[in-house]
């Protein structure tokens, strides 16, 4: 079963800023669409009716929603989450459901979706027709899909994600610890580049907590890639103590190498 006009979309978190987003963006594409909130819809109807469900919620959410639901979804029916981990979520979706499962992690925010290029990675769950109703879902609304497993999606999404986000929470954190005068004359003082970084490290630490808790404690490969961030990070440290500019200047070598083959990382 794919994606048409008569297809029931049921979205629970249809409230929150990914859920409404998703809401409008499925009826703009002409696509009926049932809601489930707090106080909006009911979550047992919509478990019951729907063709596709997609949790919009937080991970620390699903389990226990799951628990309440899982057993009235249809077996032909499939679900989906979108959480920035796949692992543990397709493993709960399994675990509490007989029906059709895939990890869906949709690759921007709804304040970037007029971007060009806009993608959703899509791991495999349970079911022959999963991946093919879950590809035409996302492709209706406009979006480029990526295939992968689960454990290679949290392994990459552990530096996309887990490096990327400590690199902001630790500048933010620095900062915090400035007094005010110092990050008066550091808003003064800086580069372009560098308050362009500032806009973005505070947009981004200005998101709900929870997104971050499961960017950071909930994907096991997130540890690993901080560490080795933190390992590069101290080498520079002390090749700056002993002033090694000869080891520096290699590793920046060797970084041009591998770096300057893949053109289409680009220069932002």
């Amino acid at each position: 079963m794919l994606i048409g006009p008569d297809t029931r979309i049921g979205i629970i978190g249809a409230e929150g800023r990914m859920g409404s987003f998703l809401v409008s963006l499925s009826r703009e594409k002409g696509l009926e669409v049932l809601l489930a909130d707090k106080g909006v819809g009911d979550v047992a109807s919509l478990a019951r009716s729907s063709d596709l469900i997609i949790l919009a919620i937080p991970f620390y959410a699903m389990d226990e929603l799951l628990r309440s639901i899982g057993g009235l979804i249809r077996p032909e029916a499939l679900l989906m989450d979108i959480t920035s981990i796949k692992i543990r979520p397709l493993k709960l979706m399994l675990k509490t459901t007989s029906c059709n499962v895939v990890g869906a992690h949709p690759l921007f925010g709804p304040e970037s979706f007029d971007e060009d290029g806009l993608g959703v990675i899509l791991c495999p769950g349970r079911g022959n027709d999963s991946l093919k109703m879950a590809r035409a879902f996302w492709e209706t609304l406009g979006l480029q899909v990526h295939l992968s497993s689960a454990e290679e999606h949290d392994r990459i999404m552990g530096i996309v994600q887990g490096v990327f986000h400590g690199i902001a929470f630790s500048m933010a954190d620095c900062l915090a610890n400035m007094c005010s005068l110092e990050r008066k004359k550091l808003r003064e003082q800086s580069t372009f580049n560098f308050l362009i970084m500032l806009k973005r490290i505070k947009a981004l630490v200005f998101q709900p907590s929870f997104l971050y808790e499961t960017i950071f404690f909930e994907n096991p490969f997130a540890i690993d890639s901080i560490e080795a961030f933190i390992r590069s990070l101290n080498e520079l440290r002390d090749w700056i103590k002993k002033d090694d500019r000869e080891s520096f200047r290699s590793e920046i070598n060797k970084i041009k190498e591998v770096l300057g083959h893949e053109t289409s990382l680009g220069q932002d």
